[in-house]
């Protein structure tokens, strides 16, 4: 298995950008909301999450990548602080893509990989079921309804 490589370095290029519109969209809400460094934090997040799922196309033939700009887009209309928007974008790498959770852990920390990691085991619980079922994360007052199954993904 190849390791992606996920700290920070100017001259890293993760992978083309597959939906520059989108993201500059995100970052233009979250703007209004919070400081520069954090929506940088969350642009960070988008190259990480574009890089794993790399390849990754939904059933609509999109990058895979939108659906968690999506996630993120819903919680910043929320207003929801940098880590939740990074948590949100990266929610599916640890079951769909090879990140190693200590990589989430080391560029965003510990905080941003537990909620991955909630995401990750709620869904894995839930899995097959084909209806919706609410999900609260751990320590979280959110409560997600989520349509369990694959998500749209092709692989």
């Amino acid at each position: 298995m190849t390791r992606l490589q996920t700290t920070v370095d100017p001259a890293f290029t993760p992978c083309p950008d597959p939906c520059p519109e989108e993201m500059r969209a995100l970052e233009a809400r979250l703007a209004e909301y919070l400081p520069e460094a954090h929506v940088l934090k969350v642009r960070r997040a988008y190259q990480v999450g574009a890089a794993a799922h790399d390849g990754q196309k939904r059933k609509s033939g999109e990058a895979y990548i939108t659906h968690p700009i999506a996630v993120a887009g819903i919680l910043g209309d929320m207003r929801m602080d940098c880590e939740t928007l990074c948590a949100a974008i990266l929610h599916d790498t640890l079951e769909d893509t090879p990140l190693p959770r200590a990589d989430i852990v080391a560029e965003f920390g510990e905080r941003v990989a537990e909620l991955v990691d909630g995401v990750t085991k709620l869904d894995n619980t839930a899995l097959g079921t084909g209806r919706r079922t609410p999900l609260r994360l751990p320590g979280s007052k959110i409560t997600l309804a989520r349509r369990c199954g694959s998500g749209g993904r092709t692989r």
